[in-house]
């Protein structure tokens, strides 16, 4: 019989990957999830959903029946709902956690951020370093997934190109290798087996920010404009923001800001093309706009 695997936080860039890879590996994909709704274009990888909330312990089971992995990408980049980093990252993995102790889980594998302790100062990585803390105190295997940048995210450079203009944050020659979707996943999955603790990812290739702004206009086929904001801009408007805006403003910009402001060269994984990802946004975009 397949072993089955619980992916939490299923309808994100990484969990939804996740599920595919999962299945057409033959493993029996369960996911949680707060919508299932979402779920939509993964109902055909899919055997059993379970709706709840880690925020709300009382949503969750009290075991999870058959279930031999799980993996959480629980996480915000945002803050919305009135939920913090706080009740999300580390509450939040607490309470599946607690239910996966119990339910005996073989492993569990939380899906954490490279360089966590260089950027610990920002509360989203405070509260994912706090969970980790918890999950060494653990009996159960567990294997901490430290990837540094989703090409989904990377995506940025190619919006900000369709318009004609980069705005990069100081000379734009931090590093950086992202990882797609589907390689990141093929790490998580291999680790299901894996004693090893802690896995920091990256993607195949290692550019500079100048290159990747480059890239996303090579794939539209325009002409490069970038434009080079000052470090020292940079940290002044951070402090404005700081000190005019909430925290729930302040903290998405500070850790995106600080991303693109460290080298976040980790481990090469996987084979995915940036390029190849930029072509098929831009070739997906223009079959929208055309249909």
């Amino acid at each position: 019989m397949p072993e089955k695997i619980l992916i939490a936080g299923a309808t994100g860039y990484l969990g939804s990957h996740l599920v595919k890879e999962a299945w057409k590996q033959g493993y029996t994909v369960c996911v949680l999830v707060r919508n299932p709704a979402k779920l939509k274009p993964l109902t055909g990888y899919i055997t059993h959903i379970i709706k709840a909330e880690v925020t709300r312990p009382e949503t969750l089971p009290e075991v999870f029946n058959d279930i031999d992995y799980i993996i959480s990408t629980i996480g915000i980049t945002r803050q919305k709902d009135g939920l913090s980093y706080w009740d999300v990252d580390f509450k939040g993995n607490n309470h599946l956690l607690k239910v996966a102790m119990h339910s005996g889980v073989k492993k569990f594998i939380y899906i954490s951020v490279f360089n966590a302790r260089q950027l610990r100062a920002l509360q989203g990585v405070r509260a994912k370093l706090s969970f980790v803390e918890l999950l060494r105190e653990t009996p159960l295997n567990y294997t901490v997934i430290e990837p540094n940048g989703f090409f989904s995210d990377i995506r940025s450079y190619l919006n900000m190109a369709r318009h004609s203009l980069v705005w990069l944050l100081g000379k734009g020659d931090y590093q950086i290798n992202p990882i797609h979707g589907t390689d990141l996943a093929r790490v998580c999955l291999q680790h299901l087996h894996t004693y090893q603790r802690v896995v920091p990812v990256g993607g195949p290739q290692v550019f500079t920010h100048n290159e990747i702004a480059r890239l996303a206009f090579r794939a539209l086929g325009k002409k490069p404009r970038l434009i080079h904001i000052p470090l020292k801009i940079v940290r002044g408007a951070l402090w404005l923001l700081r000190h005019l805006t909430s925290e729930a403003t302040y903290q998405p910009v500070a850790f995106f800001t600080s991303v693109l402001t460290t080298h976040m060269v980790a481990p090469t994984h996987g084979n995915h093309s940036l390029y190849q990802y930029f072509r098929k946004e831009v070739e997906a975009k223009d079959k929208k706009e055309q249909t």
